[in-house]
């Protein structure tokens, strides 16, 4: 793997780009198997190891930030993890829902303004998060169904 990361860096450096170190990652993802024969996917304290890479404008050698495969960043606008792990996208979708709910709630409008609101600004805010996600549509939606309706149904008369 740190050759393979070499060879990227290496390729960047040809074409007058340059990693930046401090915001690489990498997972490690090994299946370890248990008395019984369930797998799960092995974490740092399991199998302990770090890589280096150097930069080849100089000799200058970085240890590169390994995360467990059950922590999820954000790349492309989407949380994910190698473990499949989508709660921290849960918890961010949900966070949006709030500012979405709280926006609404302090807007007066009227129903047509409310009715360009939804489709505009909610969806596109969320369109991509649910084809990029194996989460059910309903399920994100749930928690907050009754906070977003009752502002929508208070403001405008929503479309069928």
């Amino acid at each position: 793997m740190k050759t393979r990361a070499q060879f990227w860096e290496k390729t960047l450096f040809a074409t007058g780009r340059k990693l930046n170190f401090k915001k690489c990652y990498w997972y490690l993802v090994k299946w370890v198997w248990d008395d019984d024969g369930f797998p799960s996917i092995a974490t740092s304290a399991d199998i302990p190891a770090n890589m280096s890479l150097t930069y080849s404008s100089s000799s200058e050698s970085s240890i590169i930030q390994r995360k467990e495969p059950t922590e999820a960043l954000k790349t492309l606008g989407c949380w994910s993890s190698p473990s499949g792990q989508q709660d921290t996208q849960l918890q961010e979708t949900t966070a949006t829902l709030q500012d979405i709910t709280k926006n609404i709630k302090a807007t007066p409008m009227s129903q047509l303004e409310g009715r360009l609101l939804i489709p505009v600004y909610l969806h596109s805010k969320l369109r991509y998060i649910f084809s990029a996600t194996s989460r059910v549509y309903s399920s994100l939606f749930s928690p907050w169904a009754p906070t977003i309706k009752r502002p929508c149904r208070e403001t405008y008369t929503p479309l069928p």
